[in-house]
């Protein structure tokens, strides 16, 4: 191998190296906002109680049922 190709390898590693840190940086919040997101429900109990108090809110005004996603 020669010297110059062994430099060209080396400069890749290293941005590939940064590149991959610069990613992580950027993910790392997402993921966390995603955790604390879903936990701020554990509250709720399981699906047969949200299942419960969906169709709870949904048979109190009947004009809710068009507009639920």
């Amino acid at each position: 191998m020669k010297t110059s190709d062994y430099n060209l390898h080396s400069k890749i590693r290293k941005l590939l190296s940064f590149l991959f840190l610069v990613v992580t940086l950027l993910l790392t919040p997402t993921l966390t906002t995603a955790q604390h997101w879903m936990s701020q429900f554990g509250h709720l109990g399981n699906y047969y109680l949200i299942k419960a108090a969906a169709e709870t809110y949904f048979s109190q005004d009947t004009s809710r049922i068009h507009n639920k996603a």
